[in-house]
């Protein structure tokens, strides 16, 4: 089942509703959900009407979130984006020089 494009706002609030800021790993995303998940577990507050409801919404919020980083293969790292280099991802996609077009020889040969 394809999922419609993401919203900048949904992507915000999930973030938001998960206690993260606008840079997180994968692993913080799952760190901040089991922290969530403990806090607002049905099993741990009286008003379990209350639980239920915002465990759905954490539960929405965190698969928003992992759907989000897998559809994009991004995560909010700072790291990750910093060490981003496109001429090695070309290089590793398409195993070729993105600066040569099909028509150039390279001096090798």
């Amino acid at each position: 089942m394809k999922r419609a494009p993401f919203s900048a706002s949904e992507i915000d609030q999930a973030r938001r509703l998960l206690g993260l800021g606008e840079r997180a790993s994968i692993g913080e995303i799952k760190t901040a959900y089991r922290q969530m998940c403990k806090q607002w577990h049905p099993d741990v507050l009286a008003d379990e009407e209350t639980a239920n409801v915002k465990m759905k919404d954490i539960n929405a919020a965190y698969r928003l979130l992992l759907d989000y980083c897998e559809a994009y293969r991004f995560s909010f790292s700072a790291e990750e984006v910093e060490s981003f280099d496109p001429e090695r991802w070309w290089y590793q996609r398409f195993g070729d020089n993105i600066y040569t077009s099909s028509g150039e020889t390279g001096g090798d040969e």
